[in-house]
């Protein structure tokens, strides 16, 4: 079984297709697809330093239109957290976080923000160019390159505003050390806004 992510009219879908030996008259099997239908957002303050903070974009119906919750993220000012990633079918109560560690290296979290961080500084991986842009991954496939399940960051000393791009790409048989986010297919893409005060 191969498994692949799809955003698809505002829906997370993932695809499922199954290979076997069968006979070539038999019909073809459909695709199942498998409704991901909430992301959690976790951000650990450094050394226990206070409460996780957890944001979601969720859709509770998994009709496929624009998730219903998409939450303003707001950090506390000069801080260091690590951010952790959850992928969900509510529906059915699948954690898909497993699937996308099972195949890190055919995935690859992307970011995109600006002026609100301190490390990593920039605006960035996101955009032709921009892949050796500081992001601080803490999980790693097994060719030793980035995954993004788990990230770290650190917050300005001043109040700031911006928006916070996550994109999920899906690169199997082409993520290296120099493919970018305009390689593969997009699985996720979703923007909140970001605030740190």
């Amino acid at each position: 079984m191969k498994t692949g992510l799809k955003w698809i009219g505002g829906l997370f879908v993932i695809m499922m297709f199954v290979f076997c030996g069968c006979d070539p008259e038999e019909p073809t099997p459909e695709n199942e697809e498998e409704i991901i239908n909430k992301v959690t957002l976790t951000f650990s303050p450094a050394g226990g330093s206070g409460p996780d903070l957890v944001y979601v974009a969720f859709d509770p119906d998994g009709d496929g239109s624009a998730p219903v919750e998409l939450d303003e993220i707001i950090l506390e000012l000069h801080k260091t957290y690590t951010l952790s990633l959850k992928l969900e079918n509510t529906l059915e109560g699948s954690d898909i976080t497993s699937e996308i560690e099972d195949e890190g290296d055919e995935h690859m979290f992307y970011f995109g923000w600006s002026d609100v961080f301190i490390n990593p500084v920039g605006p960035g991986n996101i955009g032709d160019g921009q892949r050796d842009n500081d992001v601080n991954y803490n999980d790693f496939d097994i060719n030793g390159l980035p995954i993004g399940l788990s990230t770290t960051w650190a917050t300005v000393s001043t109040p700031a505003q911006s928006n916070f791009r996550l994109l999920l790409k899906h690169q199997p048989g082409i993520k290296s050390f120099t493919t970018t986010s305009e390689d593969g297919e997009t699985d996720i893409d979703l923007t909140f806004i970001i605030k740190v005060q």
